[in-house]
């Protein structure tokens, strides 16, 4: 559709408005960085000094995870596969339980206990230190994260694109360098105030969404019940059938976007921050009433598209073209800032994780022992920058349908990351030498059901058969090996623990 001037100047004035805050935030936090000690660098900038309450940790999480996914890729995909699709997606809404209630207190406890600022620290805490395990586990992040953070980018781009009439690669570069000014200056502080203010945007703009949606199909079929019946009679496909996708197809969308959640280091970076029991429990709360309601309502945007006969030439339009039919300009810029605020909230937080992945995993660990915090964080700076650079390149020439980029994404990590990380939580007996089998296992499982070998698993997300094999592999090795080392157990289960943590 087209979209004329002064709607185009509108939406422009709120971007601009909206962008002048973020970056406000983070030159706040830079100048609030100054009068920390070099020592604290770390631990403030990937962890926030652990001492951030319930709001932020519950909108940082829900914020990082529906991200271009919920709001772009997500209505997108909906428009093709229908309400099949948003049933399995809305699975997600579980996942501040999975994280926080689930493996969120025991993590930030262990995180206290060995002073780990990332997801691979814990790992090679929890696995004695073993090089394989952090290596792979680091590589796998940034291999993994880029082309996650490229999905993220190319959502925001493309929105910029159909809104404000800028061409692609323009939008491209002016969501990268927001991002990456606030994210180096702010660090995690920065990005957790930045989310808080994104997740108020993305909640009122889906608000505003849902209710021009319905007034829209109201005015236009009558009432919700009546364009229902006319879809279905037009395209059977959009109204949830048992023949439209098999059981396990459907349960290997659940497992990707819900079950294995804990699998996502980006996601659980914010277990790593919370302050105390209390603010957990709160974050749990925020997270799953924020969460339910941006998902419930964007996933129903892809079939209320079909419901309006909207059918964008570029599938990943499908919001934008929505807001832009059933808003007045300015409230459709609002829309349109919502969906900005969760795709940048996301790829800040990922860019925190690759950043504490190549610094303190690899850097830190095997590059320059030696290094000091200044020099820790110059190359932070450095990562960052770079990390960011690789993401924009990789976005120049997106795939027709972003929500497969992050599926893939995301199943890579789940695959890799799962079995370690839960079985490392909750069973005494996970080593080294399962946890670095089933990740390799896992990797390779995940290649070849996803290419060579995909017709063999009828549709399903690789990520399910792919995890399950690794797991069984990880514990299979754990047994036939010998048990992890004393100190690891007291660490990671005992009551009394080595005062410094150390996987001895």
């Amino acid at each position: 559709m087209q979209i004329n001037a002064s709607t185009r100047m509108l939406t422009l004035v709120i971007f601009i408005i909206y962008s002048v805050l973020l970056l406000g935030v983070g030159f706040y936090y830079r100048q609030k960085s100054k009068k920390e000690t070099s020592g604290d660098f770390s631990k403030n900038f990937f962890s926030g000094g652990r001492a951030m309450g319930p709001l932020v940790v519950g909108m940082m999480l829900g914020a990082s995870v529906c991200s271009s996914g919920t709001f772009i890729g997500g209505p997108a995909t909906g428009t093709k596969e229908g309400l099949v699709w948003t049933v399995c997606i809305y699975a997600s809404v579980f996942m501040n339980f999975v994280i926080l209630g689930i493996a969120g207190k025991k993590i930030g406890i262990i995180a206290r206990r060995t002073n780990a600022v990332s997801y691979v620290s814990l790992l090679k805490n929890r696995y004695n230190d073993n090089k394989g395990v952090t290596i792979l586990g680091a590589l796998a992040i940034i291999g993994f994260l880029i082309p996650y953070c490229s999905s993220q980018l190319v959502g925001g781009a493309r929105l910029i694109e159909t809104m404000i009439g800028i061409p692609y690669l323009w939008g491209l570069g002016i969501f990268a360098l927001i991002i990456l000014i606030y994210t180096i200056f702010g660090g995690i502080k920065g990005v957790s105030v930045s989310t808080v203010i994104q997740g108020f945007i993305m909640t009122f703009a889906t608000l505003l969404l849902i209710f021009g949606v319905v007034s829209y199909i109201r005015n236009d079929s009558g009432s919700m019940a009546a364009a229902w019946q006319k879809l279905a009679a037009s395209d059977h496909k959009m109204i949830m059938s048992p023949k439209q996708w098999s059981i396990p197809v459907m349960f290997s969308y659940i497992w990707l976007v819900g079950i294995t959640y804990v699998g996502l280091p980006h996601a659980v970076q914010g277990a790593l921050t919370y302050k105390d029991t209390k603010s957990l429990h709160g974050a749990i709360l925020v997270g799953v009433v924020f969460v339910t309601f941006w998902q419930g309502i964007m996933t129903f945007m892809g079939p209320a598209a079909r419901l309006m006969n909207i059918v964008p030439e570029v599938a990943d339009q499908t919001t934008p073209v929505i807001a832009m039919t059933v808003l007045p300009p300015w409230l459709a810029g609002v829309i349109i800032a919502g969906a900005v605020g969760a795709i940048q909230s996301t790829i800040a937080a990922m860019l925190i994780v690759i950043s504490s992945s190549a610094v303190n995993d690899i850097y830190s660990n095997y590059v320059r022992p030696e290094a000091g915090p200044d020099q820790m964080k110059k190359m932070t700076q450095i990562i960052t920058t770079l990390v960011l650079l690789a993401i924009f390149l990789f976005s120049i020439k997106p795939p027709a349908f972003l929500q497969m980029l992050i599926n893939f994404a995301v199943g890579g990590m789940e695959t890799i990351f799962f079995g370690p990380m839960l079985l490392g939580l909750f069973w005494k007996r996970a080593n080294e030498q399962g946890a670095l089998s089933g990740m390799i296992v896992g990797a390779v499982c995940y290649y070849l059901f996803s290419y060579p070998l995909k017709a063999m698993i009828s549709g399903m997300q690789p990520v399910l058969p792919a995890s399950l094999i690794a797991l069984a592999v990880m514990a299979a090795v754990s047994l036939a090996t010998p048990k992890p080392p004393k100190g690891v157990i007291m660490t990671w289960f005992g009551r009394k623990y080595p005062k410094e943590g150390r996987a001895n």
